[in-house]
């Protein structure tokens, strides 16, 4: 008598136990890394940047952002002139070699 009355109680609750949910997540977005820069290698009126996957620079959004979120490799730059000269070397070389001649 008693598995008569415990199996209908224990039988559904297994099951959901066991069960995998029918939705899919969407995958996790990712967080862009800023990266406070001490120049201004495209020119004294871009403040924010990043570089695209041939190097190339994007100085224009929504383009930054997403480029920046699409990778961990691709630092958005963001200019403050506080900043020590370290964080030239995340800058490409071949732009920091074009602005060697330029101020801010």
């Amino acid at each position: 008598m008693r598995r008569g009355l415990l199996a209908p109680i224990l039988l559904p609750l297994a099951l959901g136990m066991c069960a995998s949910p029918a939705r899919a997540d969407a995958p996790p977005k990712k967080t862009p890394w800023v990266v406070a820069a001490c120049m201004r290698p495209h020119g004294p009126g871009i403040v924010r940047w990043t570089y695209d996957h041939a190097g190339k620079p994007v100085t224009e959004e929504p383009w930054i952002t997403l480029i920046a979120e699409s990778s961990a490799h691709h630092p958005i730059f963001v200019f403050n002139p506080r900043v020590g000269s370290k964080t030239r070397y995340m800058i490409p070389t071949e732009w920091r070699r074009a602005w060697s001649g330029r101020s801010g």
